[in-house]
């Protein structure tokens, strides 16, 4: 009842902050004909106050993955070295193998949904570049300088090397690519 209460809880919060993403995308696709200080500026803190909602909220969904993480690897390495020395009838190794495939699963779709989390978070990015690059840095453009400075410095804290997202403690951020690493092996 438990792993079902919170994974409502993490898919309705995955629903709201994807919309929330979505509309903010929308948001400066349909401003960049006609972009102004005043759209720019609800579109950025609008975006920031969902990314700060994020972030907060992936804190808790990193530690209920890795409270769910830690105790299961040695429990599912002991079961899989169990069935591999034949310790178990047959109907007891395929309820256990039905359980481990659905614990992996488990931990794959939360990697799935953390690695789609990044790539949701940094999609706005593309818009905030082509808006840069079309609208504010044309010659025809007569906006003032200073709300060139103010997206040129926004697109910076979005668009930068470090990318936002749910991380593995400090060992990074989670894709598809580290969990394959992690998955495989090859740390």
């Amino acid at each position: 009842m438990f792993n079902i209460s919170i994974s409502i809880i993490i898919f309705s919060f995955t629903c709201i902050s994807f919309i929330q993403i979505k509309q903010c995308k929308q948001l400066i696709a349909l401003a960049n004909n006609q972009i102004n200080a005043t759209t720019f500026d609800k579109f950025a803190f609008f975006y920031t106050k969902t990314l700060v909602n994020i972030l907060a909220f992936k804190s808790v969904i990193s530690q209920m993955v890795l409270g769910f993480i830690i105790p299961e690897t040695p429990i599912s390495i002991h079961t899989i070295i169990q069935i591999t020395q034949k310790k178990f009838d047959f109907f007891a190794t395929c309820i256990l193998l039905t359980i481990l495939s659905i614990e992996y699963f488990i931990i794959f779709g939360f990697h799935i949904l953390a690695a789609i989390y990044s790539q949701q978070i940094h999609s706005v990015s593309r818009y905030l570049l082509k808006l840069y690059s079309t609208k504010l840095c044309t010659t025809s453009f007569d906006g003032n300088i200073r709300f060139q400075f103010k997206v040129a410095l926004y697109i910076e804290k979005i668009h930068t090397f470090k990318r936002y997202g749910v991380h593995y403690g400090g060992c990074g951020l989670i894709s598809i690519v580290s969990f394959g690493h992690v998955s495989s092996g090859q740390f």
